[in-house]
């Protein structure tokens, strides 16, 4: 069956470029401020090419504290299912039907584990990474902490990953952690999140 994937996107000596898979097909295109809007488009990506490079520049800051926060909303567990993990936002009001940032000031917290078992990993990360920069801009955050399961994928114990994310292996010629490797932008975002983070009390 026809798979598609995608994008991931790297910084490779100060370029950026994007590998993904089309129809079974692997694609590549190096990435620049022109032609961003067309990947954004392909894609439905909700952030700015600044986002993208802005990655490499992020410090770590493993223990978080955050007070007088009047909405908090906490989910765990996605593993790849995007589908539910979209609806389940759009019931709770914390996007809108466009799928954009809907929950003002409040804080979204996800409790790891986006990766295994399901086949829309890609979908869910790349939602998640736009999300938290439109909740920035209202005022609001989104939380990631990485679970068991981004563990296992960052040290490439892939037990658990839907069979789809082995034909992308074989497919991309790459094996499936260094898809997300610090070079490239959702393994260096994933890896800059905090271990504890403390809301109001």
């Amino acid at each position: 069956d026809s798979i598609n994937d995608g994008p991931y996107i790297f910084q490779l000596n100060n370029k950026i470029k994007a590998k993904w898979i089309e129809n079974g097909v692997r694609k590549e295109a190096f990435i620049i401020p022109d032609n961003f809007h067309q990947i954004k488009k392909k894609f439905n990506l909700s952030f700015n090419y600044n986002d993208l490079t802005d990655v490499y520049r992020l410090k770590p800051n493993f223990s978080q504290t955050y007070s007088n926060i009047d909405s908090i909303s906490v989910i765990s567990d996605i593993h790849g299912e995007y589908t539910t993990y979209i609806d389940l936002l759009k019931g709770a009001g914390i996007i809108d039907k466009n799928l954009n940032w809907n929950f003002g000031k409040g804080h979204l917290v996800v409790l790891g584990d986006m990766f295994d078992r399901g086949d829309m990993v890609t979908e869910v990360l790349w939602h998640l990474f736009g999300l938290e920069k439109q909740a920035e801009k209202a005022g609001g955050m989104v939380h990631v902490i990485l679970g068991n399961h981004e563990i296992m994928t960052l040290r490439n114990s892939l037990v658990e990953i839907n069979d789809k994310y082995r034909k992308v292996e074989a497919i991309s010629n790459t094996d499936y952690a260094d898809l997300y490797s610090e070079k490239s932008v959702l393994g260096k975002w994933l890896r800059s999140k905090p271990v504890v983070i403390t809301i109001n009390d």
